[in-house]
């Protein structure tokens, strides 16, 4: 049931954060989703009821909506004419390789402090922090349609 609620939170993310990437761009977008996962991260720790850990769930899940929307239309922004696929599969193995390594992080980092999911989280809110700062000298381009070629 969780899961369902989350999906349609970040249904709700990504719907509310639509025209903001449109007026403010979605480098905008993408910061302040990052220092809303920042946030989720550091309030997960301090979590201590199901119904702390919901609520929580619910605002995780409109960031989540956010930052898929407004950084697919970032990438958009900076990969040249006649690169996309390229650059949208390293995209897609980028985040498939974070679906394995933010687990393995999480899971080493329990482990190593003797089963501490807390802290756990806390270097998972690092990998947010970490994004955010290397988006700092992030300028989008304007993306212009492709030119066509006379035949």
């Amino acid at each position: 049931m969780l899961f369902a609620v989350v999906q349609v939170s970040a249904l709700a993310g990504a719907a509310v954060w639509a025209k903001p990437t449109d007026t403010r761009g979605p480098t905008f977008v993408v910061r302040c989703t990052l220092v809303q996962w920042t946030i989720v991260t550091v309030a997960a720790y301090f979590v201590q009821t199901p119904f702390q850990f919901r609520i929580l769930a619910i605002i995780a899940g409109t960031g989540l909506g956010a930052i898929q929307a407004a950084s697919r239309t970032l990438m958009a922004t900076l990969i040249p004419a006649g690169r996309e696929a390229e650059l949208f599969g390293f995209y897609a193995f980028v985040g498939k390789a974070g679906a394995i390594f933010g687990p393995l992080v999480f899971g080493g980092v329990s482990a190593v402090l003797g089963g501490n999911q807390r802290a756990a989280i806390i270097a998972i809110g690092a990998f947010f922090l970490t994004g955010l700062l290397l988006m700092r000298p992030v300028r989008p381009g304007v993306r212009q349609a492709p030119e066509r070629r006379a035949n």
